[in-house]
């Protein structure tokens, strides 16, 4: 089947899907939000990799 073709085809189950690609936006929408997922998963693993308290952080060296 090309690409072209839009009548759809049976899927694993026998039932009738249609191809409909993704546009420009909601590619950059899946985008930006696994890039905001993947910053906030990656501050979280740093905040807990060295607890350190409010004292200790301000003594210098």
């Amino acid at each position: 089947m090309c690409r072209g073709d839009r009548s759809g085809s049976p899927d694993l189950n026998g039932l009738t899907t249609t191809h409909i690609p993704m546009n420009i936006a909601s590619t950059l929408l899946l985008a930006f939000a696994m890039s905001t997922d993947a910053f906030a998963a990656a501050v979280g693993k740093g905040a807990t990799l060295h607890p350190r308290g409010f004292a200790r952080r301000s003594v210098p060296g």
